[in-house]
């Protein structure tokens, strides 16, 4: 059974499948569709057992990877503030200036949002006699599960052009060992901020417009207190940031959109690269989290000055 449209709204395509029956979505025969694969984050290789949340690469995706909102414009606008980096020109004395840069924020009013949580389906690389092919996790087929059965057929839809709807009963898949791809660990070793800089350029590039400096001066201050290994976010990931410091246990996630929070986990590389987006964000892992604003370099000082001493 092969979906081929833009997107569903509905289950209607879904009507064959019986209530309570288990499938999977996906497409067929991933080695003939290896841009489409490596767009969205997957290896050369494809391996089996290869998973990863989907990088954005439109609507569906991006809902899936990031969530949404919606704009509350029947209610009172609300006060927001968003940190931007200013330079100016400061007198140094005996006729001279010096260039500095500083954060600050702007406050302004904007509609109330209504946040909706990202679903975060991953895909995985299977293989049957025939092909190998990419599925989500097992659905069942449940009125209660609609919203994350149609983003995942979406998803694929708008990646591939097409969805084929695998049932166990003619077409059986077997989980296999998953490999996670969504995070990339730089080689270890200290480096001066020009040269870490450089090979976080792919993290960089995600920001939007002025936005840049504000991240850049923020991850630069992280990297001060040398961590001992910097992770990018890949696919979906893509946007986050992961500082590692082993002797304290202490690893901290940070995100290229502003006005987010740095959160600082207290667990082993190995489980947190295991997690899934979803798990990390919205199940309460993270020990505390340091709100983006004008406090951000002061709580982050007090946050090592109290693991260091």
């Amino acid at each position: 059974m092969i979906i081929k449209q833009k997107r569903i709204r509905n289950l209607s395509k879904l009507k064959v499948l019986e209530t309570g029956s288990r499938f999977r979505v996906g497409v067929v025969d991933v080695e003939k569709r290896i841009k489409e694969m490596k767009e969205i984050g997957f290896t050369n290789e494809l391996k089996i057992g290869e998973t990863i949340l989907p990088d954005i690469i439109g609507p569906a995706t991006r809902r899936n990877a990031e969530g949404d909102y919606i704009l509350l414009r029947d209610k009172p606008k609300e006060q927001h503030s968003r940190m931007i980096e200013w330079t100016y020109k400061q007198w140094a004395g005996r006729g001279e200036t010096r260039e500095v840069t500083e954060s600050t924020s702007i406050s302004y009013e904007r509609f109330q949002r209504q946040v909706i949580p990202p679903t975060g389906i991953e895909f995985t690389i299977v293989s049957n006699r025939k092909s190998k092919n990419l599925v989500s996790p097992v659905f069942v087929m449940d009125e209660t599960k609609r919203n994350e059965i149609i983003s995942a057929v979406n998803v694929i839809l708008e990646i591939f052009g097409e969805c084929e709807i695998f049932d166990s009963t003619n077409n059986p898949i077997l989980p296999p060992k998953v490999i996670r791809l969504n995070w990339e660990l730089l080689p270890k070793g200290k480096f001066p901020w020009e040269k870490q800089k450089e090979r976080l350029e792919p993290y960089f590039k995600r920001a939007i417009g002025t936005n840049r400096a504000v991240i850049e001066k923020r991850i630069e201050t992280i990297n001060e207190y040398s961590p001992d290994f910097t992770a990018i976010g890949t696919g979906g990931f893509g946007g986050y940031i992961v500082h590692g410091f082993e002797d304290l246990n202490m690893y901290i996630l940070e995100s290229v959109k502003v006005n987010n929070a740095t959160y600082v986990l207290r667990n082993d590389w190995e489980s947190i690269s295991q997690l899934t987006k979803a798990e990390i964000l919205n199940n309460d892992l993270h020990e505390t989290r340091i709100v983006h604003n004008k406090n951000w370099y002061k709580n982050l000082n007090h946050l090592f000055d109290k693991n260091l001493s």
